[in-house]
């Protein structure tokens, strides 16, 4: 969830508080990326660059071409995978590779339903005198709204045209 917004934010990020304005990057996320950062800055020092060329697209086209997992160290296990730039597009050989967010795991996709409105309520009301007026061989394909709701109203409990005292 969180990749689809840093791929939409304009600005290069300098730290993990930075991120926090960004949706779906809570405390965990953002201390995780100064926890990478500093381990970063200890392996390569205070000037390495920490922006990498690589786009993130390119990053998920590779890894999901190849069947292995990711490496994924022991204390990135909230939804941060460390993945390995494509070969050749890196401009820092020290850059090896980069923290993108883990896919989320797979829910079951909902049922889609019909949608069936109440009976007696406006949707019903609209729906069947739309679809009465359509077998109707000399209709014209259009019902103006007073029309409309003219037709309708006695298949409905509600009023199309008094609101509701309230």
């Amino acid at each position: 969830d969180a990749l689809p917004i840093l791929k939409k934010y304009p600005l290069p990020l300098r730290n993990g508080k930075e991120a926090k304005i960004l949706q779906n990057f809570g405390d965990g996320i953002c201390r995780m990326l100064d926890d990478k950062l500093a381990k970063h800055y200890a392996e390569h020092g205070p000037d390495a660059p920490i922006h990498n060329l690589v786009s993130f697209s390119s990053v998920k086209s590779s890894s999901s071409k190849k069947k292995k997992k990711a490496k994924q160290p022991e204390n990135m296990s909230h939804g941060l995978t460390v993945v390995q730039p494509p070969q050749g597009t890196s401009t820092d050989e020290t850059e090896s590779e980069i923290l993108v967010p883990s896919k989320p795991k797979t829910t079951k996709a909902k049922k889609t339903r019909e949608y069936v409105p109440q009976k007696r309520s406006g949707g019903y009301a609209v729906l069947l005198t739309l679809y009465k007026d359509s077998m109707n061989p000399d209709s014209r394909g259009y019902l103006t709204k007073a029309e409309l709701q003219r037709s309708a109203q006695h298949l409905c409990d509600k009023s199309f045209s008094l609101a509701e005292p309230g």
